[in-house]
């Protein structure tokens, strides 16, 4: 049953009404919107319902039952690759739908886990790679180190493309040097003047897309390695 708020001020219409689905949603919109580095805040989301903080322990007592409803709520988005592909096509398939997913929230990573606890939804998610390699032959140590490799590398690969992107990031030629440049050698800093005149050039999107086939094409040859 939905919860009035009485707190809300008189004059400004009917008071909201939260629900567990209005809190995600507006705690969703709260990650979506603001730099992926940036923590969820409860009095954030109480603030943009115009409700107190006390009203939204009433629905989520702790903040990681918050964080495990959104990440149950984003993590249903994901489309799981089809088994009918051919296997590398579905490890491609598996990094495109998590890049999907980093559009809709560039703070996904928050999502994957929180303290000692992984989110069971991105646990779910971390499967069809794994099935993939185990299918293709991998067993034991090689199965546990490539599939790590492969998940780990995929998604810091899209965070730190997210954070680029971000508009709150600034942009990579805009960042000023000087205060690093004394602990260089010489040497060091000539290639940083030789470089950071392209930093502004660099194709972002080529950059994740070339190192995600990296990622993959570094699977096809353990498998075949081991064959």
């Amino acid at each position: 049953m939905s919860v009035t708020e009485a707190g809300a001020s008189a004059g400004r219409g009917r008071p909201p009404i939260l629900s567990e689905q209005a809190i995600v949603e507006a705690a969703l919109s709260h990650l979506t919107q603001r730099h992926p580095l940036m923590d969820l805040s409860m009095a954030q989301v109480a603030r943009d319902l115009s409700v107190s903080a006390t009203a939204l322990y009433r629905y989520f007592p702790t903040r990681d039952q918050l964080l495990r409803a959104l990440s149950d709520r984003i993590f249903a988005e994901f489309v799981y690759p089809d088994l009918a592909l051919p296997w590398v096509e579905q490890l491609r398939v598996w990094q495109d739908s998590l890049a999907m997913l980093f559009e809709r929230c560039p703070s996904l990573t928050r999502l994957m886990g929180w303290g000692e606890e992984i989110a069971p939804a991105w646990f779910k998610i971390q499967m069809p790679p794994l099935r993939v390699m185990h299918d293709q032959g991998l067993r034991g140590t090689d199965l546990v180190e490539i599939s790590t490799w492969f998940l780990s590398g995929t998604v810091g690969l899209l965070r730190t493309h997210m954070i680029a992107d971000s508009e709150l990031q600034r942009p990579s030629h805009l960042i000023a040097f000087e205060t690093s440049l004394p602990l260089l050698t010489p040497e060091e800093r000539a290639l940083v003047d030789e470089t950071l005149p392209f930093i502004a050039l660099g194709d972002s999107d080529r950059i994740v897309r070339e190192g995600l086939d990296a990622l993959v094409d570094r699977v096809v040859k353990r498998v075949a390695a081991l064959a």
